[in-house]
């Protein structure tokens, strides 16, 4: 894996809490060892359009109206989800936000990250469902900063996705070249 714009939010964010560099490094290099990571850092399509299903797949099942919202205008996981995966949120969410979502995601993986996204579109789901495609675009990539971190958790808490659950998700698309079954 080369340099991708993004890392540096992560190699921040551990140098915030670490002294000494190497163990950054250590720190940061485990973390991108994390399929998750790796598959997204790699930057190949097939991983990245792997783990955008993914993720539109657990969008649909757990907020269909803002799901439905979305695809009538046209906002694509691309535009936000992408960057916040790459930057596992350093990026969009306040400094203390951060902290727990890292603690959750290095502990339950690409599913607490699907969570958090969902949790954050769930927290200002009647904001943007008041907007249009443009509006939706700029305000996720600019998330308000004085958002309430108890609400946000709890609409988290409320999104059942397990480690399991994801896995065995990512796995079914895999297998069907990224493409849905139908039932």
């Amino acid at each position: 894996i080369a340099y991708v714009q993004g890392m540096s939010y992560l190699v921040a964010t551990l140098l915030l809490y670490m002294e000494d560099a190497f163990e950054c490094f250590t720190c940061f290099a485990n973390l991108l060892n994390q399929p998750f990571c790796f598959d997204i850092y790699r930057l190949k399509q097939e991983q990245l359009d792997l783990h955008i299903k993914t993720f539109e797949h657990f969008f649909k099942l757990n907020l269909p109206a803002l799901y439905q919202l979305f695809k009538r205008h046209d906002v694509e996981p691309m535009i936000y989800y992408l960057d916040w995966a790459l930057t596992l949120y350093v990026k969009c969410l306040p400094l203390d936000v951060v902290a727990r979502v890292w603690d959750s995601y290095l502990l339950l993986g690409e599913a607490f990250c699907i969570r958090t996204a969902l949790g954050i579109l769930k927290l200002f789901g009647k904001t943007l469902s008041r907007m249009d495609s443009e509006d939706i675009a700029r305000f996720l990539q600019h998330i308000p900063q004085d958002l309430n971190q108890q609400e946000l958790f709890a609409q988290i808490e409320e999104i059942p996705i397990s480690p399991e659950e994801c896995s065995h998700v990512v796995s079914r698309l895999s297998n069907n070249g990224g493409v849905e079954p139908r039932r």
